[in-house]
């Protein structure tokens, strides 16, 4: 059974940083916000379409935010 630890392991504050290769990529998170609209648009429900829209909303700025970082890193290096 794999370790859900990165290489770092347990960090000073004693949280456990998950780490995958997906996980920085802003194509990952785009691609799961459109599933979650694609969803949303077969879900009857308003309440649960609602709330699929904005965790979509939520993922693509988690995309945003993974792509400002890319590039801050890129300038840095």
């Amino acid at each position: 059974m794999r370790s859900a630890k990165s290489a770092e392991g347990i960090g000073r504050l004693g949280v456990i940083t998950l780490t995958h290769p997906y996980i920085n990529d802003p194509k990952y998170w785009r691609e799961r916000a459109e599933e979650l609209r694609s969803i949303a648009k077969l879900l009857d429900d308003t309440a649960a379409k609602r709330q699929m829209r904005a965790i979509a909303a939520r993922y693509d700025r988690l995309a945003d935010h993974m792509q400002q970082r890319s590039k801050e890193n890129k300038v840095v290096k």
